[in-house]
């Protein structure tokens, strides 16, 4: 059962928080916000063992805890946020990307062909946990393609994801324990064979907060199972900043009037309504039917704006190249085509240009001002290399 009905944000948080994504089809049109054809930096994280705790000013409620959990990782240089939780008994700690733009949570499995062979990569292992047990691709349980069972026995899945990598593998149920929560029985997909760019930052897998409909297997978010688990308010948040990130569940903002809200459109994805998308405090122009009509996302796991409508990018490229009559934008002005920023290039730049590229706003229905972002939250450091922007 969805867990969410609509979606929290705090007046004032950067753009990042909601990188609200048009959803991308055939031929699709990308924006960059921080990372496209440059080589992320792995993640390094100095204890593995440092489970998500609950924070010191969680309460217990009518027996049920409300908690917050501490996330790593960052917009300017993994583009990503993780969190730890364990799998298994005795557990396996995995580091996973907390994202919703997706529903299954999927690890990389031991005996993967294509994981990551880096040594701040774990690989689950289903024969070490007394408590790990494969679904049977005939289950009455889940929705198996009985056609391509997994070594002819088990649940398959195959799944591609909209930052370019995929994966193959089989799903499976083991016990997963998350801070103070009651220890629950899951069902998760291990990755035997992975292609592209799916999680190249040195984390385990991915897990998916969004609706039933997207799931490889036919099985619920694990957040529902969690909330109903532990009797929790039927909500979970993310605040993303650059600092100290976090995930909570459970957690009632409903009467907080720090908050607005804007209405989810449709269950499957956090399917948003946008009414205006402007650059440089001017509007692009397109009308909401327009800008709403294949969709408009939220998603946590990616830091990409993607049009696809070639006519919006159109737009919206002219417009931050139309400053070039005031300003000089690096990358952006004079440069070679098909070498551009927009292109994913990076570009020797000064704070100053920084300053130059002009703010980014997103108006979604319900929520006043417009969510905007600033030209040095889209303009990022790249390849850590100093004075290099992209």
């Amino acid at each position: 059962m969805p867990s969410i009905s609509s979606v929290r944000f705090l007046y004032g948080v950067a753009l990042f928080v909601v990188t609200a994504s048009v959803c991308c089809y055939a031929s699709p049109h990308v924006l960059p916000l921080t990372h496209h054809m440059v080589t992320r930096k792995t993640l390094q994280v100095p204890s593995r063992t440092a489970l998500a705790r609950r924070d010191d000013e969680d309460t217990m409620m009518g027996g049920n805890v409300k908690a917050v959990f501490p996330l790593q990782g960052n917009i300017n240089q993994f583009g990503e946020y993780f969190i730890n939780i364990t799998i298994g008994t005795p557990p396996q700690v995995m580091r996973v990307q907390v994202d919703t733009g997706s529903t299954d949570l999927v690890m990389y499995g031991f005996g993967c062909n294509g994981c990551p062979k880096a040594s701040n990569v774990s690989l689950y292992a289903c024969s070490k946990s007394k408590t790990c047990s494969p679904i049977d691709c005939q289950s009455d349980e889940f929705d198996c393609d009985v056609n391509n069972c997994w070594n002819d026995n088990y649940c398959p899945f195959d799944e591609e994801y909209g930052g370019g990598g995929s994966m193959q593998g089989y799903a499976t149920q083991d016990i997963l324990t998350l801070g103070p929560y009651k220890p629950a029985r899951v069902s998760f997909g291990l990755i035997m064979s992975a292609h592209g760019a799916f999680e190249d930052t040195g984390v385990d897998g991915c897990w998916g907060f969004a609706y039933d409909q997207l799931s490889s297997w036919g099985s619920g978010p694990i957040v529902d199972t969690i909330i109903n688990e532990n009797q929790l308010y039927d909500a979970f948040g993310l605040c993303l900043n650059q600092d100290k990130p976090t995930l909570e569940i459970g957690t009632d903002y409903s009467s907080n009037s720090q908050f607005q809200w804007t209405t989810i459109t449709e269950e499957i994805w956090y399917s948003v309504h946008m009414d205006d998308l402007s650059v440089g405090g001017s509007s692009l122009g397109f009308s909401a039917f327009t800008l709403n009509a294949n969709g408009v996302i939220v998603d946590s796991g990616t830091t990409w704006i993607i049009f696809s409508d070639k006519k919006i990018w159109t737009k919206f490229q002219d417009s931050i190249t139309s400053l070039c009559s005031k300003y000089h934008l690096p990358g952006v002005c004079n440069a070679t085509t098909g070498k551009t920023l927009f292109d994913g290039y990076c570009y020797n730049m000064t704070q100053q240009d920084v300053g130059n590229f002009p703010d980014i706003s997103v108006a979604l229905k319900g929520i006043a001002p417009a969510l905007t972002v600033q030209a040095a939250d889209y303009i990022y450091q790249g390849a850590g290399i100093p004075g290099v922007y992209c």
